[in-house]
């Protein structure tokens, strides 16, 4: 397998695409030039960033869709169960590490792949690291000597969702009586509508699907089949 490949893709100092492991990829690899050029830009200066995002939003089934924010939204459309645009008004609960990692997430992934990637190919060399500082290559200082993964920039929520669940709380605080169902009700708010105003309050429920009964783009029922290290949907339910 490519050093290349089996950096970007998970390994002691990187992490892996959930449930993915490394049959698919190099499959995908196996098949396409074009991947296996987006690949070897991970050790240059100019890392094909949009194309190494193609790979995954590929690895996660799906053919015509490149940009990883439109595949993580498909994603969680296709777990949910929803038609459409239509999010619907009860968020069950999902694992939400078997979507595509988000935009910014994957960029600090790439970057933490690259440089140790290069530490890899230079390890004979008197400084592996080429003068590069692993702070900007997605690694943090933890103020202990030791570098830890910087997962992403910026703020993990919106901030109107930091501020509407503020203001539950504080209700919460108050002492106001909350009865039994009404933390969903909480829940049921505009804040969870983090795709660019699609969420409608007043769409009428679409009937729950279990993740086996979805079709993805190449007409087979789940990704099973292409994790060599999947585990069982029962136990995913039982972590949840």
């Amino acid at each position: 397998m490519s050093p290349r490949l089996y950096c970007y893709t998970g390994c002691d100092f990187t992490s892996c695409f959930y449930r993915k492991g490394k049959a698919k990829p190099l499959e995908l690899l196996e098949n396409s030039q074009q991947y296996v050029q987006c690949l070897s830009s991970l050790c240059t200066n100019e890392m094909d960033i949009r194309g190494l995002t193609s790979f995954v939003s590929r690895l996660y089934r799906f053919k015509a869709i490149s940009d990883i924010k439109e595949a993580r939204y498909k994603s969680f459309l296709k777990i949910r169960g929803c038609k459409g645009k239509t999010v619907g008004k009860k968020l069950k609960k999902i694992n939400c590490s078997s979507l595509p990692l988000c935009e910014k997430v994957l960029l600090q992934h790439l970057l933490g792949s690259q440089y140790v990637y290069m530490l890899w190919i230079n390890a004979l060399e008197l400084d592996p690291t080429m003068g590069r500082c692993p702070t900007n290559y997605g690694w943090k200082n933890n103020g202990n000597g030791y570098f830890i993964p910087h997962w992403f920039d910026g703020e993990s929520l919106p901030q109107k969702v930091n501020t509407d669940d503020e203001k539950i709380a504080e209700t919460v605080d108050e002492g106001t009586e909350i009865r039994e169902g009404d933390a969903e009700n909480y829940g049921d708010h505009d804040a969870v509508n983090f795709f660019e105003g699609e969420y409608d309050a007043d769409t009428d429920i679409e009937e729950d699907l279990n993740v086996d009964d979805m079709l993805f783009e190449d007409g087979e029922q789940s990704d099973d089949a292409w994790s060599d290290d999947s585990e069982s949907e029962d136990d995913d339910e039982d972590n949840i």
